[in-house]
C-alpha cells in the first residue's frame, strides 16, 4: 500500500464509530457487562491500516472482549436481506501483527472455507487478494 493515498471517503465515519466505542465500553466495564478496556495501541494500528486502505467499502468497526480493534467487511445479500456470504475480518494486536478470519464461498458441497491465522500487517491484503476476497473488501 502507498502512503501517499488519500484516506478513505469514509474515514471519518469510521473515526466517528471508534469515538462512540471509547464512550460505550467504560460505561460497560462501570457496568459490569466487560472486563478489558480499549487496548488504544490495536485501535492506533486499525486506523492507520484503514487510512491507507484507499478504494475499499468501510468496514464495520468493533472493539472485542479483549480489547483489541476488529474491522470486518462481508459481502452477499439473500433475497435483498443482508446476509454474508463472505467476510473478511481483522483483528489488530498491539504489534504489527493482525488476526484474521475469512470466509470464502465455495462451490460444491463445501459451501464456505474458513480460512485462520497470523500474519504481519503489511501481508494482509495479499493474503486477501491470494484468496480471491479481495472484492468482498470492494463490495458496496
Amino acid at each position: 500500500m502507498s502512503d501517499d493515498r488519500q484516506p478513505p471517503e469514509w474515514m471519518p465515519d469510521l473515526l466517528a464509530r471508534i469515538e462512540s466505542l471509547r464512550t460505550l465500553i467504560p460505561q460497560a466495564i462501570e457496568d459490569g457487562e466487560r472486563e478489558t478496556p480499549i487496548r488504544e495501541r490495536s485501535v492506533e494500528n486499525a486506523i492507520a491500516f484503514a487510512t491507507r486502505l484507499g478504494d475499499v467499502a468501510r468496514p464495520g468497526a468493533f472493539i472485542q472482549h479483549d480489547g483489541l480493534a476488529r474491522l470486518v467487511w462481508m459481502s452477499g445479500k439473500v433475497e435483498g436481506v443482508r446476509h454474508f456470504t463472505e467476510q473478511v475480518a481483522i483483528k489488530f494486536r498491539e504489534n504489527h501483527l493482525v488476526e484474521f478470519v475469512l470466509f470464502r464461498e465455495e462451490k460444491g458441497e463445501i459451501g464456505t472455507s474458513d480460512i485462520m491465522g497470523i500474519a504481519h500487517v503489511d501481508a494482509i491484503l495479499g493474503i486477501v487478494s491470494d484468496l480471491g476476497l479481495d472484492h468482498v473488501m470492494r463490495s458496496r
